[in-house]
C-alpha cells in the first residue's frame, strides 16, 4: 500500500512518526503501560536513525 505513494524515500519516517504517535495516544488512553510505550518509541527512533543513514550513505 504504501509503494504506491508519492513519498519519495520518506516511508520510514512516516512509519517511525506513526509509531511514536501510537505509542503515546495507547499509553494517554490507557491501552499500554509506560514501558511497553517507551519499547515502542526507543524503536521508532532507532528506526529513523538507521533510515537516516541510508539516505546519508545513498546521496554519496
Amino acid at each position: 500500500m504504501l509503494d504506491k505513494l508519492p513519498l519519495n524515500g520518506k516511508k520510514t519516517y512516516v512509519v517511525a512518526a506513526l509509531t511514536v504517535i501510537y505509542a503515546v495516544s495507547g499509553m494517554l488512553l490507557g491501552f499500554m503501560d509506560f514501558d511497553a510505550s517507551m519499547t515502542l518509541i526507543a524503536g521508532a527512533l532507532g528506526l529513523s536513525t538507521v533510515g537516516h543513514k541510508i539516505d546519508k550513505i545513498s546521496s554519496n
